[in-house]
């Protein structure tokens, strides 16, 4: 071999040699604190350059195979204000699977955590705007098209948990203003795909959390998305513990209201695609529901419209199956108590009436509960065992106790096996209602049947009252505070 050849090889060797032991030697130094608390600081120094605004890292931890942990993150928009905060961020992730495209997670933390993102008119600015455009390249004149041919990644998701976090979201443009604080989310994943848009959930528990939305302006409109529907997904049991959410929309005048205090639910089957949901338990304690609007919007100018929120979920179930949806939900127990219901027309001012009775601008229940078993719905027939349902309604009228063997269906609704009980009454046995369809009862009064067995039932006047006062008036109701009973 000739000696210049043999003098390059030996050049290129060390050259190697030497690239190896610094590789070497960095990966080495990385492995301890004080190598990973330099990466840190250069990497705090690198965003600062690049996003012109104070970035934060107090603390980088990793083994390189398992483990990443980032303490003391802290980012700041370009006025100055939080955009990102977080306490701890901790991640068991196979860092090496991913270049086998796998992502395996084991766990995922993250604990004091912030998130403020904002929308400012009349430029329609969002405050992390500035992060997107400092990492686009140079040219965008060219697109170049995503090659979707390759096979995606593959998920293996564990746990989630999240400990008090707080997500704000205040829209100027749009007249959106949101405040999520999360208490505590844990979550377990049985089954993630992205790419197949499959979601399945083991266990859920979400505690101490509080949303709030106010919407100022009318939104912009937009399609509704009917696109066939691909998501798959499972839950098999979920938690909730103090939970929250008020909704406040002032140009359609809504106002919604709700705390869970307790609700435990878990469930055999949830296939949104083939229409089908069926539930196993359903435990909620002391919660409130509260709903009010202004009568006087039309219901198609309503943002929260939930037949319109079925209809397009309808439409994307049949874009998905080539045929009609045919929901189906059954529930086998439900154990309900300790539940407030409101609903409020404020528009309305409040009935003046002889006699207290229910006022249907302005309902408020109280004492709520409901035990049943083996609830069966479908578009033409529902069936339920009520073992027990109570209740209090602000104008006096209560329900003790009911029992009853359910069927509402096209052509008939029944109760068998009836017991229903307040202060002032007592129905017992058989009530049921024929008709040729729900839609021509009205129009249809002389072919309507009807059924009872009526044995040891007493009738109070009060009641009668309580749910039509204005018929106070009416003989032989004029003797309803008298007579009690028929």
């Amino acid at each position: 071999m000739p000696l210049a050849i043999s003098r390059i090889l030996y050049a290129l060797l060390g050259l190697l040699l030497l690239i190896i032991l610094l590789v070497g030697g960095v990966v080495l130094f990385l492995q301890f604190p004080a190598g990973q608390d330099f990466a840190a600081r250069q990497a705090e120094k690198y965003l600062r350059g690049k996003l012109k605004t104070e970035v934060q890292i107090a603390k980088f931890r990793t083994d390189f195979k398992h483990a990443i942990s980032l303490d003391g993150v802290y980012l700041e928009d370009q006025k100055g204000d939080t955009l990102l905060s977080v306490g701890h961020l901790g991640v068991d992730l196979d860092i090496w699977a991913l270049t086998k495209s796998q992502i395996n997670v084991k766990s995922l933390e993250l604990n004091d955590g912030r998130v403020a993102i904002k929308r400012t008119e009349p430029d329609s600015i969002s405050n992390y705007d500035f992060i997107v455009n400092a990492f686009a390249t140079g040219d965008t004149t060219t697109t170049t098209p995503a090659d979707t041919t390759g096979a995606g990644f593959k998920y293996d998701i564990g746990d989630l948990r999240l400990t008090n976090v707080l997500l704000t979201y205040n829209d100027e443009v749009d007249g959106m203003n949101v405040r999520t604080k999360v208490g505590e989310l844990a979550v377990n994943m049985d089954e993630v795909d992205v790419d197949g848009s499959t979601y399945r959930i083991d266990q859920a528990a979400l505690r101490n959390t509080s949303i709030g939305i106010v919407q100022t302006k009318v939104p912009p409109d937009t399609p509704a998305d009917t696109a066939a529907l691909e998501l798959e997904f499972g839950l098999n049991r979920a938690r909730l513990n103090n939970v929250s959410l008020t909704y406040k929309n002032e140009p359609s005048a809504q106002f919604i209201s709700t705390r869970v205090g307790e609700a435990d639910i878990t469930a055999d089957r949830i296939d949104l695609v083939n229409s089908r949901v069926d539930l196993n338990t359903l435990r909620l304690r002391n919660t409130t529901f509260a709903y009010a609007q202004n009568e006087n919007v039309p219901v198609e100018q309503r943002v929260v419209n939930p037949a319109e929120a079925v209809r397009d979920l309808n439409k994307s179930v049949e874009n998905a199956t080539g045929q009609e949806a045919s929901w189906v939900v059954t529930l086998k127990q439900s154990d309900i108590e300790g539940v407030e219901v409101a609903f409020d027309n404020f528009n309305q001012p409040r009935q003046r009436t002889a006699v207290r009775g229910m006022d249907y601008n302005h309902l408020r229940f109280t004492g709520l509960a409901l035990n049943t078993q083996n609830l069966f719905y479908s578009e033409n027939r529902t069936t339920v065992r009520i073992n027990q349902l109570a209740g209090k309604e602000q104008s006096g009228f209560a329900v003790t106790s009911a029992q009853a063997d359910v069927v509402f269906d096209s052509v008939e609704t029944r109760l068998d096996n009836l017991d229903l009980v307040t202060p002032h009454t007592r129905i017992r046995r058989t009530l049921a209602m024929q008709y040729k369809s729900l839609d021509a009862i009205a129009d249809d009064i002389p072919n309507l049947g009807i059924e009872g067995d009526l044995r040891n039932t007493r009738l109070g006047f009060r009641d009668i009252l309580y749910l039509a006062p204005d018929l106070a008036s009416t003989a032989p109701l004029t003797q309803a505070l008298t007579n009690q009973y028929w």
